[in-house]
């Protein structure tokens, strides 16, 4: 069996544990196993079908997740033995679909069918949405892949975008060194264009930069001087 049939075959609830050793082994550099490689080697039907599997597999997941946290009362209360589903292994999984979602975006050819693929972003999108702004990896990694696909160009970019400027506002604000946050502003400044600010959906960003005018000693900060002209110019898009 190839590598990327025997990962193919791995991408599903029933094989979850082949699925997150493939991750290991990608990580670990020394071994001969890279996704990207592997995606390539794909074509465009079989990368369809991957993307479909592990849509499941993130679906099935998380439902599982909700289930024991909605039952965990009253397992409680009946004394049950049964086993509640590891935070661990959820975050594992959910590592490994997002790792495969980046590495997709990077071989994805133009005219490909994405549909699938898609599905996946916007469950992840979900869980970034839910979880506070913090420099968790694998909420990062979340973010890095909504930054990717807005800067591809891709359907419903914009929801993405949007989100990864918010989260991207809001940690410069909390960080001490917010030059890397200050960066991902800048290249998702074109995300302000798009931006009905009549709206209330769009007061929470409205709100934050506002609060860059209120900071001036943050845009004077020796680690992010030069980027002060790039925020700058976020913040007279807008105006």
């Amino acid at each position: 069996m190839s590598k990327r049939e025997a990962f193919l075959k791995s991408c599903c609830t029933e094989n979850v544990d082949d699925f997150l050793r493939f991750i290991q082994l990608h990580r670990n550099k020394t071994e001969p196993f890279d996704v990207e490689e592997v995606l390539q080697e794909m074509n465009r039907d079989q990368r369809q079908t991957l993307w479909g599997k592990l849509s499941s597999l993130l679906q099935d997941v998380l439902q599982e997740e909700r289930r024991e946290e909605g039952s965990e009362e009253r397992r409680e209360e009946a004394m049950e033995v049964e086993a509640a589903a590891d935070p661990s292994h959820v975050r594992s999984v959910v590592d490994g679909v997002t790792l495969v979602a980046a590495e997709s975006l990077k071989v994805l050819q133009d005219g490909e069918t994405y549909s699938s693929l898609l599905e996946i972003i916007h469950r992840l999108h979900d869980l970034l949405e839910l979880q506070p702004v913090s420099e968790a990896p694998l909420q990062l990694q979340i973010l890095r892949l909504c930054d990717a696909w807005w800067k591809k160009d891709l359907k419903e970019k914009e929801t993405f975008g949007r989100s990864a400027m918010i989260i991207a506002l809001t940690k410069s604000f909390d960080l001490k060194k917010p030059g890397t946050e200050i960066q991902r502003v800048w290249s998702l400044r074109e995300v302000l264009l798009g931006l009905d600010y009549t709206s209330e959906d769009n007061k929470q960003m409205m709100d934050l930069l506002l609060k860059c005018f209120q900071r001036p000693a943050f845009l004077r900060n020796d680690d992010v001087s030069s980027l002060s002209v790039p925020v700058s110019s976020v913040l007279c898009l807008w105006a």
